[in-house]
Protein backbone atom coordinates (compact mmCIF):
# COMPACT_ATOMS: atom_id res chain seq x y z
CA UNK A 1 0.00 0.00 0.00
CA UNK A 2 1.62 3.23 -1.27
CA UNK A 3 0.83 6.75 1.17
CA UNK A 4 -0.05 9.53 -0.68
CA UNK A 5 0.99 12.88 0.83
CA UNK A 6 -1.84 15.27 2.21
CA UNK A 7 -1.33 18.55 0.99
CA UNK A 8 -1.36 21.05 4.22
CA UNK A 9 -3.38 24.46 3.70
CA UNK A 10 -1.02 27.16 2.72
CA UNK A 11 -0.89 30.49 4.84
CA UNK A 12 0.21 33.50 2.40
CA UNK A 13 0.91 36.35 4.10
CA UNK A 14 0.63 40.44 3.60
CA UNK A 15 3.40 42.35 6.69
CA UNK A 16 4.19 45.37 6.64
CA UNK A 17 8.14 46.18 6.54
CA UNK A 18 10.77 43.72 6.15
CA UNK A 19 10.29 40.17 6.95
CA UNK A 20 12.94 36.98 7.08
CA UNK A 21 11.69 33.81 6.61
CA UNK A 22 13.33 30.77 8.24
CA UNK A 23 12.90 27.54 6.22
CA UNK A 24 12.06 24.79 8.82
CA UNK A 25 11.89 21.96 6.35
CA UNK A 26 15.89 20.81 7.76
CA UNK A 27 16.94 21.55 10.75
CA UNK A 28 20.65 22.81 10.35
CA UNK A 29 19.61 24.44 7.22
CA UNK A 30 17.08 26.50 9.58
CA UNK A 31 20.57 26.91 11.97
CA UNK A 32 22.29 28.62 9.12
CA UNK A 33 19.38 30.68 8.21
CA UNK A 34 19.20 32.27 11.77
CA UNK A 35 23.17 33.11 12.30
CA UNK A 36 23.41 34.51 8.47
CA UNK A 37 20.26 36.63 9.30
CA UNK A 38 22.36 37.79 12.90
CA UNK A 39 25.26 38.31 10.64
CA UNK A 40 23.64 40.20 8.12
CA UNK A 41 21.78 42.60 10.73
CA UNK A 42 24.65 43.03 13.16
CA UNK A 43 27.73 42.43 11.09
CA UNK A 44 31.08 40.98 12.01
CA UNK A 45 32.04 44.25 14.41
CA UNK A 46 33.97 43.22 17.92
CA UNK A 47 31.79 45.49 19.56
CA UNK A 48 28.56 44.11 19.03
CA UNK A 49 29.65 40.00 19.71
CA UNK A 50 27.36 40.32 22.77
CA UNK A 51 24.50 41.06 21.14
CA UNK A 52 25.50 39.05 18.18
CA UNK A 53 25.18 36.15 21.01
CA UNK A 54 22.31 37.21 22.64
CA UNK A 55 19.99 37.74 19.67
CA UNK A 56 21.62 34.39 18.23
CA UNK A 57 20.63 32.72 21.84
CA UNK A 58 17.67 34.09 21.65
CA UNK A 59 16.23 33.44 17.87
CA UNK A 60 18.03 29.66 18.03
CA UNK A 61 16.08 29.42 21.53
CA UNK A 62 12.59 30.34 19.40
CA UNK A 63 13.68 28.27 16.51
CA UNK A 64 13.80 24.87 18.51
CA UNK A 65 10.59 25.79 20.11
CA UNK A 66 9.08 26.11 16.65
CA UNK A 67 10.89 22.84 14.96
CA UNK A 68 9.96 20.70 18.14
CA UNK A 69 6.39 21.94 17.84
CA UNK A 70 6.33 21.30 14.26
CA UNK A 71 6.03 24.35 12.61
CA UNK A 72 5.28 25.15 9.68
CA UNK A 73 6.82 28.35 9.16
CA UNK A 74 8.91 30.87 11.02
CA UNK A 75 9.09 34.86 10.24
CA UNK A 76 11.33 37.31 12.13
CA UNK A 77 11.02 41.11 11.49
CA UNK A 78 13.40 43.21 9.90
CA UNK A 79 12.09 46.52 10.16
CA UNK A 80 8.56 47.17 10.86
CA UNK A 81 8.06 50.93 11.22
CA UNK A 82 11.06 52.56 10.08
CA UNK A 83 13.52 54.19 12.71
CA UNK A 84 11.27 52.53 15.28
CA UNK A 85 13.04 49.25 16.86
CA UNK A 86 10.16 46.46 17.70
CA UNK A 87 11.58 42.81 17.93
CA UNK A 88 9.11 40.40 16.92
CA UNK A 89 8.91 37.12 15.47
CA UNK A 90 5.94 34.79 15.01
CA UNK A 91 5.91 30.75 13.92
CA UNK A 92 2.64 28.91 11.63
CA UNK A 93 1.56 25.68 13.68
CA UNK A 94 -1.50 23.46 12.44
CA UNK A 95 -3.68 23.26 15.26
CA UNK A 96 -4.32 20.29 17.56
CA UNK A 97 -7.91 20.64 17.06
CA UNK A 98 -9.43 20.03 13.33
CA UNK A 99 -12.22 21.28 11.55
CA UNK A 100 -13.75 21.13 8.44
CA UNK A 101 -16.63 23.46 8.21
CA UNK A 102 -19.23 22.55 5.18
CA UNK A 103 -19.01 24.05 1.49
CA UNK A 104 -21.17 26.84 2.28
CA UNK A 105 -20.57 28.05 5.81
CA UNK A 106 -19.15 31.44 6.59
CA UNK A 107 -16.06 32.17 7.84
CA UNK A 108 -18.10 34.26 10.67
CA UNK A 109 -19.85 30.74 11.84
CA UNK A 110 -16.44 28.70 11.62
CA UNK A 111 -14.87 30.90 13.51
CA UNK A 112 -17.67 30.62 16.23
CA UNK A 113 -17.11 27.41 16.34
CA UNK A 114 -13.51 27.58 16.51
CA UNK A 115 -13.21 30.46 19.81
CA UNK A 116 -16.12 28.77 21.67
CA UNK A 117 -14.14 25.61 21.51
CA UNK A 118 -10.94 26.98 22.78
CA UNK A 119 -12.27 29.47 25.21
CA UNK A 120 -14.93 26.72 26.25
CA UNK A 121 -12.76 24.08 26.87
CA UNK A 122 -10.26 25.52 28.41
CA UNK A 123 -7.64 24.73 25.47
CA UNK A 124 -5.96 27.92 25.63
CA UNK A 125 -4.64 30.01 29.12
CA UNK A 126 -4.96 33.26 27.23
CA UNK A 127 -7.15 36.15 25.99
CA UNK A 128 -9.27 35.35 23.01
CA UNK A 129 -10.19 38.49 20.77
CA UNK A 130 -12.32 38.03 17.92
CA UNK A 131 -11.98 40.98 14.64
CA UNK A 132 -13.27 40.54 11.16
CA UNK A 133 -11.25 41.72 8.21
CA UNK A 134 -13.57 42.11 4.85
CA UNK A 135 -14.42 38.32 3.80
CA UNK A 136 -12.58 37.17 6.70
CA UNK A 137 -12.45 36.14 10.71
CA UNK A 138 -9.37 36.32 12.84
CA UNK A 139 -9.07 35.26 16.31
CA UNK A 140 -5.97 36.66 18.24
CA UNK A 141 -5.27 34.91 21.22
CA UNK A 142 -2.91 36.80 23.94
CA UNK A 143 -1.07 35.93 26.97
CA UNK A 144 1.83 37.53 29.19
CA UNK A 145 4.79 34.94 30.37
CA UNK A 146 6.56 36.64 33.39
CA UNK A 147 9.72 35.72 34.37
CA UNK A 148 10.32 33.00 36.66
CA UNK A 149 13.59 34.04 37.89
CA UNK A 150 15.37 36.99 38.98
CA UNK A 151 17.74 37.24 36.25
CA UNK A 152 15.24 35.93 33.00
CA UNK A 153 14.47 38.69 30.50
CA UNK A 154 11.55 40.73 30.73
CA UNK A 155 8.23 39.82 30.70
CA UNK A 156 7.17 37.94 27.31
CA UNK A 157 3.61 39.06 25.23
CA UNK A 158 2.99 35.63 23.46
CA UNK A 159 0.07 36.34 20.32
CA UNK A 160 -1.31 33.48 18.63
Amino acid sequence: MTGTAVALPELRFRLPGAWWQVPLHDHETARVSVRDLVRRQLGRSDELAGLRGELSRRLLDGLERAIDGDGLSMQIALSIVPQVPLPAHFTVFLPEIGMTPAIGTSAAAVMGVLEKTLTAGGKIDATAHRFGIRESEVLRTHRVRLPQEPDETPPTLIAD
